[in-house]
């Protein structure tokens, strides 16, 4: 309990980290922050294999994350959704805790890639010779 105590405080320091950095946050380091606060909630499994699974997807997803914030300002739903998570999960509510996480990943992921497709769309009507189908 006392390690799984260590990975809640550590997500929610990078939380208020992130929390800090107030309007418009550099989108470098917000990403950081995001993922140090998304692994620190896998590492809670303490599974070696889950951790450089999740870890992996981590390394393949944080493209789109930057390309995302950098299209669309979802981030204060984001930081919304990630104190819901840990407040559920400091108060031992696991259940609720995950049904949070899964529609955090899927609300997020389906805003990023709109804003992408939109970001792509515009671009294609400025310069339609460089995108093509």
């Amino acid at each position: 309990l006392a390690q799984t105590d260590a990975y809640l405080q550590h997500a929610r320091r990078c939380l208020e980290e992130a929390n800090a950095l107030g309007e418009r946050p550099s989108t470098a380091t917000l990403n950081d922050l995001h993922r140090k606060f998304h692994r620190a909630l896998y590492a809670r499994s303490e599974n070696p294999i889950v951790i450089e699974a999740l870890d992996r997807l981590q390394d393949i997803a944080a493209l789109i994350v930057a390309e995302g914030w950098r299209a669309t300002t979802s981030w204060d739903v984001e930081r919304h959704e990630h104190q819901l998570i840990i407040d559920a999960l400091e108060r031992g509510q696991a259940e609720p805790a995950a049904r949070l996480l899964h529609g955090h990943i899927n609300a997020a992921s389906a805003n990023w890639l709109a804003a992408l497709a939109r970001n792509r769309s515009r671009q294609a009507e400025r310069d339609p010779s460089r995108w093509h189908e």
